[in-house]
């Protein structure tokens, strides 16, 4: 049944694109522009800049259970706000008392914790309960709002740190405003599913509604299971830990391109300026991977757009290897940035298809803790590899080796038989 009433989950979905926007997809890559003014400002050396990353990454994966298992207990919105506020603290501390390798690590730690709260568990988490025949829409539309993080944010950090001048301090400004902006979203606006609100997902009004819309819809041709899993089913299941392979793929090369990427590239003679429009252009890449390979996902299992994205980052890394003037950098972010982007939305929207919206906290914190305890490791082995060799290009090889192989595994994903609909 259709109503003109514009069913509140499209709100709610851009308003967590919002909250994705100011957390995870600002961190990292406005973190990585003011990288070098830092690390020159309170004296660390490259590995110690470095380690800040992987340590970031290393929170996302083994904070990400736990942010799940919170999420189940108390709520997504709750957590927002409790991220928000670690946001707030962590931005004053770098604003004002980070001065040595110790403190730098310990409030990038907390930070890192703060942003998966206030983006993208808790927005994994959200977005899916509200929606279910158009739930790969309603992530595409979340994801690519934002997207405009990893476009944007690169940007907005050269500006606050005056470019050349390298007033990195500065950049943690916008954090500590988004922190606060998060709270209050959260606290006002922000509802966990769409029961809380008297609705069903989709915008139903009522159990007699929603089974008549079923009735008369055509059946999908992408696998929705109407069997909800338990979290024990879920973790048990092949297919829950091929696809969380899968899609470590593209953070394997996330993390490559917030760490050694564009210290390679500075190699080639790009200025601060051209590096960050660099990084830039992968944040354009990941908007539009985020909207074509989410829009197609509701006709597409999923599943398989995994596996594409992850062959669209192994074709971008060896462009980047190959890199012999000032446009291959941009080619090389862009059609990884295009599949890792895709990734994105793909994930949540997978493991709901698969297993349901009751575990979905929690199998999305779990995949999370894949996805970070082991692409955390790319950061270091890539410098590893730099200094070993004495160039960063075979850093490029290896990740590309890696992600084809989280392809390769993704293959063979399937619908648990336990949960196929009967």
């Amino acid at each position: 049944m259709k109503t003109g009433k514009l069913f509140y989950g499209w709100i709610l979905a851009v308003i967590l694109g919002v909250c994705y926007f100011m957390a995870n997809g600002s961190f990292l890559t406005a973190a990585a522009i003011g990288g070098g003014f830092m690390q020159a400002d309170i004296g660390l050396t490259g590995a110690e800049l470095g380690m800040g990353t992987t340590i970031a990454i290393w929170v996302y994966g083994f904070g990400s259970p736990v942010i799940g298992f919170l999420i189940a207990k108390i709520g997504a919105r709750y957590m927002q706000v409790i991220g928000g506020a670690l946001m707030v603290l962590c931005s004053a501390a770098l604003i004002f008392f980070v001065n040595d390798y110790i403190s730098y690590i310990v409030t990038f730690a907390v930070m890192a914790f703060a942003v998966m709260a206030v983006g993208e568990i808790s927005v994994d988490t959200i977005v899916p309960s509200w929606f279910h025949r158009q739930r790969g829409r309603a992530m595409t539309l979340t994801m690519v709002i934002g997207g405009l993080g990893a476009f944007v944010s690169p940007l907005i950090a050269n500006a606050l740190m005056g470019a050349e001048a390298g007033h990195w301090r500065n950049i943690w400004w916008f954090f500590l405003v988004a922190g606060v902006l998060a709270i209050i979203l959260a606290f006002t606006v922000i509802r966990n599913k769409p029961e809380d609100m008297g609705l069903l997902p989709d915008g139903g009004e009522s159990v007699k509604v929603e089974v008549e819309e079923k009735v008369e819809e055509k059946p999908s041709k992408v696998f929705k299971t109407s069997i909800p899993a338990t979290f024990a089913q879920t973790i048990k299941s092949p297919a829950f830990w091929l696809l969380s392979i899968c899609g470590l793929g593209g953070y394997c090369y996330y993390v490559a391109a917030v760490s050694f990427v564009p210290v390679y590239f500075q190699t080639l003679e790009l200025d601060q300026t051209m590096v960050a429009a660099a990084v830039s252009s992968m944040g354009l890449a990941m908007m539009a991977g985020k909207f074509l390979w989410g829009i197609i996902s509701d006709r597409f299992d999923p599943a398989r757009l995994l596996v594409l994205c992850n062959v669209f980052v192994v074709i971008g890394l060896l462009v980047g290897a190959f890199a012999s003037n000032a446009i291959m950098p941009y080619l090389s972010f862009i059609l990884a940035g295009f599949g890792y982007g895709g990734m994105m939305p793909l994930v949540p929207t997978v493991l709901a298809n698969y297993f349901g919206r009751d575990v979905l906290s929690r199998a999305v914190g779990i995949a999370q803790l894949v996805f970070g305890v082991l692409s955390g490791f790319i950061a270091t082995i890539g410098f590893a590899i730099g200094d070993a060799t004495g160039s960063l290009v075979n850093a490029f090889y290896v990740t590309a080796v890696i992600v084809g192989v989280c392809a390769l595994l993704g293959m063979f994903a399937r619908p648990p038989k336990n949960q196929r609909n009967k």
